[in-house]
């Protein structure tokens, strides 16, 4: 799905990724957010040709929880396990210091759903 003036606050915490390193960064950090092979695959097919203009990037993921309250989902059957991954960026044209994220790792358990996005700002 498709979506416009979803208001939320942008994380302050993330990664600085050089234009370079955005296909490995990408590959990397949707792996630690439990995206699997094919669904690293399409993200990247997306949004790295996107993350290809400026030098520098601020990439940040909004907190499920805060996305779920702000986009909520229902699916039937109710899954076992719901991985919603919203990435946030902005260009940048030189490197900023910014504390770096935390990223769990959710465990895939039985029926997982799967979603995922984000939005240039």
């Amino acid at each position: 799905w498709e979506g416009n003036g979803v208001n939320y606050e942008i994380p302050k915490e993330g990664f600085v990724v050089s234009k370079a390193g955005v296909l490995d960064f990408l590959g990397g950090t949707l792996e630690r957010l439990g995206l699997n092979k094919k669904e690293r695959a399409d993200f990247i097919e997306f949004w790295h040709p996107r993350m290809q203009e400026a030098p520098y990037y601020f990439v940040t993921f909004v907190n499920q929880e805060v996305f779920d309250s702000l986009a909520p989902l229902t699916v039937s059957p109710r899954p076992d396990k719901v991985i919603r991954v919203f990435m946030d960026y902005q260009p940048l044209d030189h490197p900023v210091d910014v504390k770096p994220m935390e990223i769990v790792t959710p465990q895939r358990t039985g029926f997982t759903v799967v979603e995922w996005g984000g939005a240039l700002h």
